[in-house]
């Protein structure tokens, strides 16, 4: 079990529930968060976890390996550039990480632990969240340089959704616009095809990912998916028959992407090979996700 495990994006959708399974194993954690960080999240565990109070920018990190023996990082921390300055998206995406990694390798680091996204695949191209795409392969590239110094595990994550996900992403608007009983709710044709993934499986295999051997170094990577795509419109169809919604839903209302990705799903080989397979059905996961929302 690796000692001591510095976490970024602590405060976030992925790296929140990352946090509540590493500390229901009993995992030393401690989790860099940013000053203007929303704790919301993660205040139910504030007694279970240590956390440094650090703007990203700072980049001093070498005294957070030295006073706490730091042996893995798990970099979930990440800015999608929705609304950011590509500079700020290179600081985040980019910077960030590697000044973590630097400081570590001077301080005994064995491990680092990436979070990675689908939109990543050598096959797949989209110009939507471009400057994040482009960010995280530039990383991507960088740490399999240093693989001659560490393990890297790069975790590829497909389309994961779950409680407690930010207002604006697509389940958590669905949610809500069927919690108001909009009579009509516009959707693009659905056609296609996403590997949703509950978050607590995704969770899950960072601890699986976690437990293997930190001494092997090296460069790996896991694609975290269910293994199977299943079309955006049966995702919705499915949501709305857990919250028996009766509204509308209107698909082909909305113009669908130019470029958008047609289908993805994971290859989960790599993780079925270390014993984790995803322990939530599909319709299950949306019972817990909007029973998260209330009433």
């Amino acid at each position: 079990m690796a000692k001591n495990i510095l976490l970024t994006g602590a405060t976030g959708f992925i790296g929140s529930h990352v946090l509540q399974s590493l500390v229901q194993k009993d995992y030393n954690v401690i989790a860099l968060i940013r000053p203007t960080s929303n704790t919301w999240r993660i205040d139910c565990l504030q007694d279970k976890f240590r956390s440094i109070i650090m703007p990203f920018s700072a980049m001093d990190f070498e005294p957070i390996f030295t006073q706490h023996n730091i042996d893995t990082v798990i970099h979930t921390a990440t800015d999608y550039g929705r609304v950011s300055p590509i500079s700020d998206i290179l600081l985040s995406n980019v910077l960030f990480p590697v000044r973590l990694m630097e400081a570590g390798l001077k301080n005994g680091l064995k491990r680092f632990i990436n979070t990675d996204s689908f939109f990543g695949k050598n096959s797949q191209t989209s110009s939507y969240l471009k400057q994040y795409i482009h960010s995280k392969k530039i990383l991507l590239d960088i740490l399999k340089e240093e693989k001659g110094f560490l393990r890297i595990d790069n975790l590829r994550l497909e389309h994961p959704f779950g409680e407690y996900d930010a207002d604006g992403k697509f389940v958590s608007m669905l949610i809500n616009e069927m919690k108001q009983k909009k009579e009509k709710i516009a959707l693009t044709e659905g056609s296609q095809q996403r590997d949703f993934i509950y978050v607590k499986d995704v969770a899950n295999a960072f601890v699986k990912v976690l437990e293997q051997d930190d001494n092997a170094i090296g460069f790996n990577e896991f694609e975290v998916g269910t293994g199977h795509s299943i079309s955006v419109k049966e995702f919705v169809q499915t949501l709305a028959a857990v919250m028996q919604s009766g509204a509308s839903l209107a698909f082909g209302d909305l113009p669908a992407r130019s470029d958008d990705i047609t289908d993805s799903k994971a290859d989960t080989t790599m993780l079925n090979a270390l014993g984790w397979y995803p322990l939530y059905d599909l319709k299950t996961a949306l019972q817990h996700t909007v029973a998260a929302y209330g009433k």
